[in-house]
Formats: structure tokens, C-alpha cells, sequence
């Protein structure tokens, strides 16, 4: 988990992770353990092993925070009061941004969906502002040591490739999204792969210790009235993340990993569909809409993102279906305006081909069909421009197509990936994920899934999926 600093976070606007950027605290590191140039002796062995997995080492050693329960809770809790006039706007806005797409449900409150997702099973976090690392209590078991090597490795990429001036860079062209999946991503993979060395009694712990949480997390963030859309939000660069690196390690080798901190990519496109970092696709660049007689611009024009596409048309249309629109996301353009007293949001995309133009336009229209507030679709040439207006109470739903979205697109990823590190070609691994979630026999699979992510589907489900698998492999083989 990496800090709520300002400008971290500072996403575009249809990204809720952006109300990270105005919920820091400042407070000392009072229980903070000098290191004097010297590591924590409980910290060192876990820092020498990150090295070794990261393939980097340590310039110097990270000061480490070790936080009471109730102190590390209130260093990482949203602080309302705190908010200054210019940072509760920013939040009144983004709500109504994420109502106008139908993201946000009416009477959710956003600082306070934000804060239960941030403070929830959160063990530590490294800031790189401060270049320090803080966590959660005093005893390192299982948990907080795979949770300490994934913050450890955001202290190496922060040390070699500087993530404040990334953060800067990203904020400038608006990749605030796919850095954070980069990032999330590589700490993942290494946080993975330390969790895969430890002993046997301590992986068990592990184990048992993550599952539950993963069991538990989606229910008790909906018990805190969190909308699913954000849960989604929060999970994706985690979960997609990964996959990406893994596929580009894959396919390009381990090297370029660095090579993506050095040169990050610049859409959330790479992350939802990992085949662009593959083929050279280069975004479409797009000029932002017009706004018409009595419309007020309310900001600057902002992207509006391959995911966050993809989330909309997911939330009314099967996510498969959903997934291959956005996977033909070329590039966008988006304003947020007001008219007649209401927040509305105009965004124009183009496709990557033309046929992916066409269908951007016909889901647009679709989706707009069904939406609260007032919504349309408009056509000019290739670009298809969506305006959608904050319809107020009655925007969004608490629970929508966002974690069924989810889930298809990392298992799509994920077969991807595994398939590029077998080797296979990267149009006969692209051609047999996508085929996979297409098919049929997928669909128990992601409903069950969906309902529970640590059940292990029924041998009766499992084994139709798998030889659908295995008939669909063989079937892009041939063709590519």
C-alpha cells in the first residue's frame, strides 16, 4: 500500500483513488527506529531477500515506523476535517463525475468509501516523500513480513527510478493509472514471490491468513456501504498489475521491466489489455470536446481511461462483451462541465480500428440508453462523444457488474500470461484468453468466482472449462 501524499495519488478525474492526494497527515514519526545507516535486524533479512528477488539492491537502508494499532489506524484514516475548501470541491466534484457514469450510488459518501478501503487490512506502507516505512504494530508474522517485501520494493523502485518525479511526469499527461498498476504490479510480483520462499509453517500462516481476507474483504466493504465500483477501483491495479509485468517479462524479458519504470507506459490500456505493450500500439491522440451555449468548463480536460470505460459498459452488458469494447480503446479525451446547475462529464473515444470504432459507438449508446441522468452518444467521423449528467440521489448502485469485470479480465490476463511464459506466441496466447472467457463454459466459473473467491469449482464445472480450454488452445494454434 503506498501513502495518501499529495499528488501520489492524483489520478484523473474519474479515477477515486484521487482523494488519496488530500487525506494525508502529517504527524511525526515519533516511534520511528533510526537506522543510523544501519538496517532494522528484524527488517534486514526480508530487505536482502527483496533485493535478490527485485534484482536490485538497496542504496541505503529504509528507516522503519513500527506504529501502535491505534496510531497506525490514525495515520492512515481520512482525516474530513482536515480537508481545506479547495480539497472538499474536489471531492464534490469527483462524486459527481462518478455519478454521472453511474460509478458512484447517490448517498455514498466518497471520503469516507475511500478511508474504509484504505484502512482496511492495511499492515504497512512506505512513503516516498518521506522515504521511510511504516507498519502496523510491533510483531512480524507471516502477513506483516510478505506485506514489509512488498513495501520494500517500492523503497528499491523509489531509490532507483525516483517515484515522486514519476508521480510528477504522470500527473503531467494524466498516466497516473497505469503508474500505479506498474508499481503496484512490481510490488506484487515480488511480495508473491517471497511469500512462495517462505518455510512451510509460515506459508501455511500465510495462506490461511490471506484467504480469509480475501473471503471477507468484498463483504465487509459492502457492509460499509462501499459501492463495488470503488472496491474494483481500489483492487485493479493489484490484481491487473501483475499480470502485466508478467507478460511483458514474459515476452520481452526481465530487463524491461526497468525499462517500463525508465519509460512507464502512459494509458491504462497496458494494463487491462497487456497485448498493447506487446504490439507497439501507440494511443490515438484525441482534442477535447466542445461544450455548447450554457455550458461552463469545470477544470481542465482530463482522460477518461480504457478501465474506467470498461467499468461503465460492464456495470449494464456482460462483461465479456464489455471487455472486447474496451480492449479496442484507442484514446480519449474528456471535460467536466456544468449545465443548469449540474455536473456533467463529455468524453470522445476513438477506436483502434474501424470496426472497434463501431462497436465503441453502439455500447456507448447502449450504456447511455440506461442511464440515470440525462445521457447521449454523438458521432463525429471516427470519434464517438458520450455526455453524461449527475443525476443526483438516483445515480450508480451499490452493487453492479464491476467485480464480474474484475474477474474476467484477470482471468483473461492471467491465461494470457501464463501462455506467453509457456512460450506460445503472443496473437495464439491473446487468441485463446479471449476465447476462454467467451466460451460457455466459462460462465459457472466466473459466477462462482464472483460469489466466493476461494472456492474451488466443482469437478462437474471445472472439467467441461478445462477441456474447453485445451479445444480452444489448439483451435488458435492453427490459426496462428
Amino acid at each position: 500500500m503506498m501513502p495518501s501524499a499529495p499528488g501520489w495519488f492524483r489520478a484523473r478525474a474519474l479515477s477515486v483513488l484521487a482523494v488519496f492526494a488530500i487525506a494525508a497527515t502529517s504527524a511525526p514519526f515519533a516511534h520511528a527506529v533510526s537506522t543510523n545507516g544501519r538496517w532494522d535486524q528484524r527488517v534486514l533479512p526480508i530487505a536482502k531477500q527483496v533485493e535478490q528477488l527485485r534484482g536490485l539492491k538497496f542504496e541505503h537502508p529504509v528507516p522503519i515506523a513500527f506504529l501502535s494499532e491505534a496510531a497506525f489506524e490514525q495515520k492512515v484514516t481520512v482525516k474530513q476535517g482536515k480537508l481545506s475548501a479547495d480539497d472538499k470541491a474536489e471531492v464534490k466534484r469527483a462524486e459527481a463525475q462518478l455519478r454521472s457514469v453511474g460509478l458512484l450510488a447517490g448517498d455514498v459518501n466518497l471520503i469516507d468509501a475511500v478511508s474504509s478501503l484504505r484502512t482496511a487490512g492495511a499492515l504497512a506502507y512506505y512513503d516516498p516523500k518521506t522515504k521511510r516505512a511504516t507498519v502496523r504494530g510491533k510483531v512480524l508474522d507471516a502477513a506483516t513480513k510478505v506485506t514489509l517485501a512488498h513495501e520494500l520494493t517500492h523503497a528499491l523502485q523509489d531509490q532507483h527510478f525516483d517515484l515522486v518525479e514519476l508521480q510528477r511526469a504522470a500527473d503531467r499527461n494524466h498516466s497516473s493509472d497505469a503508474l500505479k498498476a506498474l508499481v503496484e504490479g512490481d510490488a506484487v510480483r515480488v511480495q508473491q514471490l517471497y511469500a512462495d520462499q517462505l518455510p512451510g509453517d509460515e506459508r501455511a500462516q500465510y495462506d490461511k491468513t490471506r484467504n480469509a481476507a480475501a473471503g471477507n474483504a468484498l463483504d465487509e466493504a459492502r457492509a460499509k456501504g462501499v459501492p463495488d465500483s470503488l472496491v474494483t477501483i481500489f483492487q485493479s491495479p493489484y490484481t491487473l498489475g501483475p499480470l502485466m509485468l508478467q507478460v511483458v517479462k514474459a515476452t520481452k524479458g526481465e530487463h524491461a521491466i526497468d525499462g517500463l519504470f525508465r519509460d512507464p507506459p502512459t494509458t491504462d490500456s497496458a494494463y487491462l489489455t497487456p497485448t498493447t505493450l506487446v504490439d507497439g500500439a501507440k494511443p490515438t491522440k484525441v482534442a477535447p470536446p466542445a461544450l455548447a451555449a450554457g455550458e461552463r468548463a469545470d477544470g481542465k480536460p482530463e482522460v477518461f481511461g480504457a478501465f474506467a470505460l470498461y467499468l461503465i459498459l460492464a456495470a449494464r452488458s456482460d462483461p465479456v462483451a464489455a471487455l472486447a469494447v474496451a480492449d479496442g480503446w484507442a484514446g480519449d479525451s474528456m471535460v467536466t462541465f456544468e449545465r443548469d446547475g449540474t455536473t456533467c462529464v463529455r468524453a470522445s473515444f476513438a477506436g483502434r480500428t474501424k470496426d472497434a470504432s463501431d462497436a465503441l459507438r453502439d455500447a456507448l449508446r447502449q450504456w447511455a440508453r440506461g442511464a440515470a441522468g440525462a445521457a447521449d452518444v454523438q458521432q463525429d467521423g471516427a470519434l464517438s462523444t458520450l455526455t453524461a449528467c449527475d443525476p443526483g440521489a438516483a445515480g450508480g448502485t451499490r452493487r453492479d457488474g464491476s467485480v464480474a469485470a474484475l474477474t474476467v479480465a484477470g482471468v483473461r490476463n492471467a491465461l494470457l500470461a501464463t501462455m506467453a511464459e509457456q512460450g506460445v506466441g503472443i496473437k495464439t496466447a491473446d487468441c485463446t484468453a479471449n476465447g476462454v472467457v467467451s466460451d460457455p463454459a466459462f460462465r459457472p466459473i466466473l459466477d462462482a468466482a464472483v460469489a466466493d473467491p476461494n472456492a474451488t469449482p466443482e469437478s462437474s464445472v471445472f472439467e467441461p472449462f478445462r477441456q474447453s480450454v485445451l479445444a480452444i488452445a489448439a483451435e488458435c494454434a492453427a490459426k496462428h
